[in-house]
C-alpha cells in the first residue's frame, strides 16, 4: 500500500498511478545496508511507514456545486422535453428549447356569434310587441226568415237581418205586439198609438211573406243606416198593392230607413217601396 502525498488517497501497493489523481507512485526508497551482503534487506525504518493525514481535496467543492446545478438543470428541462411540445425542434436548432424561451401558448379565438345580435333599446323602452289584428267577424248565411247577401259588413248585418225577422215573422204569425219593439215611435208607424198599429195589422191581415233577403247596407255600425231588402208576399184579392189590388203574388224591393240606439238597437223608421206581380 501507498498514499499519494498529492492528494492523501491510499493505493494498493501495485499501483503505478493514484486511482483519484493519477499521479505516479512514489520510487522505492533504498533501505540502508545492515553490511552484510547475506542477510535480507530487512523491513523500511518506521519513519518510513508514516502517514500524513489525508488533507481534504480541493476539488470536492466545486464538483459538489456543478453536481448541484446539474440536478436543477435537469429538474427544469425534463417537463418541459417530455411535457406538451417535446416534439418541438431538436437540439441544436434555432427553436425556443435551444435558448430556454417557452413559446406562448396559442389561443383560439371565439367563435363568431351565429345569432343575430338583439338591438339595445334604452332603459325605459322595452321592445315593443307587433300588434295582431283582430279577426273580422263573420256574417251568417241567415238570421231566422233572413238571408244575408255575401260581403256584407258585420257589425251591423247579424243585427239588421234580426230587426227584420222580428218584423216579418210578427206579420206572418199576427202578433203585432212582438212587432213594435222594432217600430220607431217617430217612423210612419207609432208602435206605442194603437190606432196606428190597428191600422197597421189590417193593412197586413191575410199577407204571408217569404224569401226574404238582406241586400245591402250603407252606414256605419252604431249610426243610422240605410238597408235594402226584397221578399215576396202572397195576400187575399183585394189586398194587393195600390194599383193592383187584386194581385195575390207581388214581388218587392223596399230601402228601409232605420234608426239607433244605445238601448233600444236598430228601429225602421220607413221604406220606400217598388213591386211588381209575381
Amino acid at each position: 500500500m501507498w498514499t499519494c502525498s498529492a492528494c492523501g488517497e491510499t493505493n494498493a501497493g501495485d499501483a503505478a498511478v493514484c486511482a483519484v489523481c493519477a499521479r505516479p507512485a512514489p520510487a522505492a526508497s533504498p533501505r540502508p545496508s545492515s553490511g552484510d551482503p547475506t542477510l535480507p534487506a530487512g523491513p523500511a525504518p518506521v519513519a518510513d511507514r508514516y502517514v500524513a493525514p489525508r488533507p481534504r481535496p480541493a476539488w470536492r467543492w466545486p464538483a459538489l456545486v456543478g453536481l448541484v446545478v446539474l440536478a436543477l438543470t435537469a429538474v427544469i428541462l425534463v417537463p418541459r422535453l417530455t411535457g406538451p411540445g417535446a416534439d418541438g425542434p431538436p437540439t441544436g436548432g434555432s427553436g425556443a428549447a435551444d435558448d430556454g424561451v417557452v413559446p406562448p401558448e396559442e389561443t383560439v379565438p371565439p367563435l363568431p356569434d351565429e345569432t343575430e345580435p338583439t338591438p339595445d333599446l334604452p332603459p325605459d323602452q322595452t321592445e315593443p310587441t307587433p300588434e295582431v289584428p283582430e279577426p273580422t267577424p263573420e256574417v251568417p248565411d241567415q238570421v231566422g226568415l233572413v238571408r244575408i247577401d255575401a260581403g256584407l259588413p258585420d257589425p251591423p248585418a247579424a243585427e239588421v237581418a234580426r230587426v227584420f225577422d222580428t218584423y216579418f215573422s210578427g206579420i206572418n204569425t199576427k202578433d203585432y205586439d212582438s212587432v213594435r219593439p222594432v217600430l220607431d215611435p217617430a217612423g210612419v208607424v207609432d208602435p206605442t198609438d194603437d190606432a196606428q198599429m190597428a191600422v197597421f195589422a189590417e193593412g197586413t191581415a191575410t199577407t204571408q211573406d217569404s224569401d226574404i233577403t238582406l241586400r245591402s247596407i250603407e252606414g256605419a255600425d252604431g249610426d243610422p243606416v240605410r238597408a235594402l231588402v226584397t221578399f215576396r208576399s202572397r195576400q187575399d184579392a183585394g189586398d194587393g198593392p195600390k194599383g193592383r189590388s187584386q194581385e195575390t203574388c207581388t214581388h218587392w224591393q223596399i230601402r228601409y230607413d232605420l234608426s239607433h240606439d244605445t238601448t233600444a238597437g236598430y228601429r225602421i223608421v220607413r221604406g220606400k217601396a217598388t213591386d211588381r206581380p209575381c
